[in-house]
């Protein structure tokens, strides 16, 4: 997903379920989770695949 949308508002997410792998092999909740974690560890893991790892 792209993540430039979320880059000023990280960890403003909703709890909303849809499922985003890591290849840091972890499952995030949803886009927003996912983004939020990758732009705070700055982009040391990519997207993997939708659902859960």
């Amino acid at each position: 997903p792209n993540c430039s949308r979320y880059a000023h508002h990280i960890h403003m997410c909703t709890k909303e379920l849809e499922p985003v792998c890591g290849t840091d092999g972890h499952t995030y909740n949803n886009r927003c989770i996912f983004c939020s974690h990758k732009l705070e560890t700055k982009g040391k893991f990519n997207f993997a695949h939708y659902g859960s790892c």
